[in-house]
């Protein structure tokens, strides 16, 4: 029975701890240059392309009830499907801001652990919309190697999207 009160206590610890480490990095109240934003259309279904040196997402979305509901596809760039093969790990965010840039929240769209680059990564996902939002942005970080890179050492690289100043 100890035992048991001393894993409940650990990972209450360990959960106190992971959700407290977000505050000292939260964006919200920083801003996102004008030349990031994608102004935000509230009424009817919008459709979009949003290209990096990295990948493109093809998206389409719509509000409802103050939710924002957002279907995507990510199909990585020629200069990492071409370089690696493994995608190490993949997470993408969603900026809401105000008319003057400032973010008002950043919420996760998609993430994704190890697979292939050649195959695209399709995701649905709906968020509250804060009050006030005017714009938004996207962010993401992730990682592909070569394969077998994770076991014998091989070469790698990291790769984001952060616009946030």
């Amino acid at each position: 029975m100890k035992s048991t009160g001393k894993i409940a206590c650990m990972l209450m610890s360990v959960w106190l701890l992971y959700g407290c480490g977000g505050i000292w990095y939260a964006p919200v109240g920083k801003t996102v240059p004008q030349d990031k934003l994608i102004p935000l259309v509230t009424t009817g279904r919008q459709t979009g392309l949003w290209t990096t040196r990295d990948l493109s997402l093809s998206f389409s979305y719509e509000v409802v009830q103050n939710q924002w509901k957002i279907e995507g596809t990510i199909e990585y760039d020629g200069s990492l499907k071409n370089n690696f093969i493994v995608l190490d790990y993949f997470h993408m965010d969603v900026l809401f801001v105000d008319d003057r840039g400032k973010i008002l929240s950043m919420n996760g769209l998609m993430s994704t652990g190890p697979t292939y680059l050649e195959y695209p990564e399709s995701f649905a996902i709906s968020v509250p919309l804060p009050p006030g939002a005017r714009a938004l942005a996207f962010s993401y970080r992730g990682q592909a190697k070569e394969m077998g890179a994770h076991r014998e050492g091989g070469l790698g690289t990291y790769f984001w999207e952060y616009p946030i100043r």
